[in-house]
């Protein structure tokens, strides 16, 4: 995260604005809960199991929301790999963009 590498002193990172929105600055929370970009994401998912909700923007009570929205019980591991495949996939497209200019 650009807002971790300016804290530890790596004065080169001249831009500290998320690579996906360029509205806010990036930071853990902004860039895997609170980006519009990537609100997107989960919003889809969560609109294809019919599941309507409110998620908080800070990470660790994003996480202990996110088990209790799942829909039906028996699909609740399949439910729990999505939100790490989200945010893992949200990370490699993250790193493209700032890296090749993709996204």
């Amino acid at each position: 995260m650009k807002s971790e590498l300016s804290k530890r002193g790596f004065s080169q990172i001249c831009d500290l604005h998320c690579e996906l929105f360029l509205q806010e600055l990036e930071s853990v929370d902004h860039l895997f809960f609170s980006c519009q970009f990537v609100w997107n994401i989960w919003g889809k998912w969560c609109k294809i199991w019919e599941v309507q909700c409110a998620l908080p923007e800070e990470s660790s009570m994003f996480f202990m929301s996110w088990n209790s929205l799942c829909p039906k019980s028996n699909v609740l591991p399949l439910w729990k790999m999505a939100f790490f495949a989200m945010t893992w996939s949200i990370w490699i497209g993250r790193n493209e963009k700032v890296f090749t200019g993709k996204l």
